[in-house]
């Protein structure tokens, strides 16, 4: 599939970005990313407004959306995808979708990877990676469970929790979350290399938190 132009959001995770990036020329015209916890529902759609103003771009003639679908945060991953099937099905595009550890991954190409995320919770996504390539799925382990192979490094935003719950220190990138920029370098890779990013079904790895009321 031939793109030219995609506009890609990310609200996955601790973060709210939006990218505007040339399949041909392989680079962003024009990107924002803000570390935030909350209120992604709020910031995404300006930032969107203010990343396709600065790419110069119409956008009549931005070709498809692409988006993180996960793992993450829950409302964030909900944010990020209802925006982008909008988006979407609003200006009759396609829709493509990666998973936030990958895009972590592929942004860093490091030979060998190990991508730890912060679920709020006593586990952590994991992921490895050989040069930007997951081996296997991601999972959802507990602390004592994580075991990362010899020479790998370590990233995420999870890294600091597990290196003081292990008490260990690893080889360490600081990068907490994707960026758009990232996610969409990533969809543009795949659709070059027939690798299908079709799935923009949310990757939650878990059900949500729902706290039943107390009975009185």
């Amino acid at each position: 599939v031939k793109q030219k132009y995609i506009l890609a959001i990310d609200t996955s995770g601790g973060s709210c970005s939006a990218c505007v990036f040339d399949c041909e020329e392989n680079l962003s015209l024009a990107d924002e990313y803000q570390e935030v916890e909350y209120n992604q529902g709020q910031l995404i759609i300006p930032m969107i407004d203010r990343v396709i103003k600065s790419s110069g771009i119409e956008k009549r003639n931005i070709d498809a959306i692409g988006v993180c679908n996960g793992p993450g945060f829950f409302t964030g991953i909900r944010i990020g995808l209802s925006t982008a099937k909008a988006l979407s099905f609003g200006m009759s595009v396609p829709l493509y979708a990666v998973d936030s550890l990958s895009a972590i991954a592929f942004e860093l190409n490091q030979s060998q990877l190990s991508v730890l995320q912060e679920t709020k919770r006593n586990d952590i996504y994991v992921a490895h990676f050989n040069n930007t390539k997951m081996l296997g799925n991601i999972e959802l382990q507990q602390v004592q469970d994580i075991v990362i192979p010899p020479h790998n490094i370590i990233t995420g935003s999870a890294c600091t929790r597990f290196m003081e719950l292990v008490n260990k220190d690893y080889s360490f990138l600081d990068k907490k979350y994707p960026t758009s920029k990232a996610i969409v370098g990533l969809i543009n890779y795949n659709l070059q290399n027939g690798i299908s990013c079709d799935n923009v079904n949310p990757l939650y790895l878990r059900s949500a938190d729902v706290s039943l009321p107390n009975k009185k």
